[in-house]
């Protein structure tokens, strides 16, 4: 999916989600249009096995949907310190706002965007140091800012 690091390396991305279905057809989807990348799909209790077993070897994208944020914000945080991308993909915009730790995502996606848009949008993330917010994300962040 995208360019090896700077010494060649094929790169590791990381789908979190409950829903097998999405996590086997977002990986099946990754590899199709950018071959030659490791992608692991896993569910919560793997992610938290994953990330105690990985202490010292982040990958470069974790694409997760919202979860318990307490639990898992000292990883993402690591991961984040060592240049891990990290985007958060949601099912409907209310789930985004939840979060407290939001500075930590390079990226706000929903579950509903096209193909192009979403292989377009972690694209640009990972190799152009891209920001990313969906536009139904971005206007209720907007009207959440104006109502106060």
């Amino acid at each position: 999916m995208f360019e090896r690091n700077e010494y060649g390396v094929q790169r590791e991305i990381w789908i979190v989600d409950e829903k097998e279905y999405f996590r086997k057809g977002l990986k099946n989807l990754v590899e199709l249009y950018y071959p030659g990348n490791n992608v692991v799909e896993m569910d919560f209790e793997s992610f938290k096995k994953a990330y105690h077993a990985y202490r010292d070897n982040y990958p470069n994208l974790i694409i997760m949907t919202p979860i318990n944020e307490n639990e898992n914000t000292y990883f993402l945080e690591k991961a984040k310190q060592q240049g891990t991308k990290l985007v958060l993909m949601a099912q409907q915009t209310k789930e985004i706002f939840y979060f407290r730790s939001l500075e930590l995502y390079d990226g706000f996606l929903l579950k509903n965007m096209t193909t192009k848009q979403l292989i377009n949008v972690l694209k640009s993330i990972v190799n152009d140091n891209d920001v990313y917010v969906h536009p139904d994300i971005g206007y209720e962040l907007l009207r959440k800012i104006y109502r106060r």
